[in-house]
């Protein structure tokens, strides 16, 4: 694995199953390379490329065009570029999303739109949830509570290679309501709730249940959703 100073924001990688690579850097890469990068540690095959499905998902290939027995996904914000690949064996899909802290401490980001803001990707009830939590809670956790939640939202639609579709022009035909999709907090854990649209999706994948993964430093905040078999 390789990454910057941000360790905090990957404790939960101790989680994950064996087998897995990471690539975690600033530098200004394609957005193909850390995916290829982190494919070719986890695979051990030196010359692989990256291929895209209709749906836009990356897939990990060799030279020859075989898909290799890995699922791959990637990130980018605030200059980092973070890319994950774990084996197949168990999991139908890996989805991983990176937010910038920093960016949400602008004037803008007050309390108030931070709620308006949940209130156009969070269903009722997570909304009420998020609202009645943040509530108790300083503007600088609401800012957590809020990327937290729609970080593993975006990692969850990756996993299950749609995406999310977030108004005009965001997302394609295939891509998720962030509707269908709710990060909640129970129990020390994270975990998804989902809509039928999702649930129908994870069926197809062959998939039984989201494990959720979410950290973080003073810079960032990292989340990872795998979808088990």
């Amino acid at each position: 694995m390789r990454h910057n100073d941000n360790t905090a924001a990957l404790e939960w990688t101790r989680l994950l199953p064996p087998g897995w690579q990471m690539v975690w850097q600033h530098e200004e890469w394609g957005e193909d390379e850390p995916l290829r990068l982190a494919a070719v540690g986890a695979s051990g095959v030196g010359n692989v490329q990256i291929i895209r499905n209709l749906a836009g998902k990356p897939l990990a290939a060799d030279a020859n065009g075989n898909l290799l027995p890995f699922h791959i996904s990637n990130s980018h914000d605030g200059g980092s570029h973070i890319a994950i690949a774990i084996p197949a064996a168990g999991f139908a899909g890996v989805g991983i999303d990176i937010v910038y802290l920093p960016r949400l401490g602008s004037m803008r980001h007050t309390r108030q739109y931070l709620y308006r803001l949940a209130s156009r990707v969070m269903d009722n009830i997570e909304h009420h949830e998020f609202v009645s939590l943040c509530d108790g809670l300083d503007l600088c956790d609401v800012r957590l509570q809020f990327a937290a939640r729609f970080s593993l939202m975006e990692s969850a639609s990756k996993a299950l290679g749609t995406g999310l579709r977030l108004g005009v022009g965001f997302g394609r035909p295939t891509s998720l309501h962030p509707h269908q999709l709710s990060a909640v907090f129970q129990h020390n854990a994270w975990n998804m709730r989902t809509g039928l649209d999702a649930r129908d999706r994870m069926m197809g994948l062959g998939g039984r249940k989201f494990e959720c993964y979410c950290g973080t430093s003073h810079d960032y905040l990292v989340s990872c959703v795998l979808v088990a078999c």
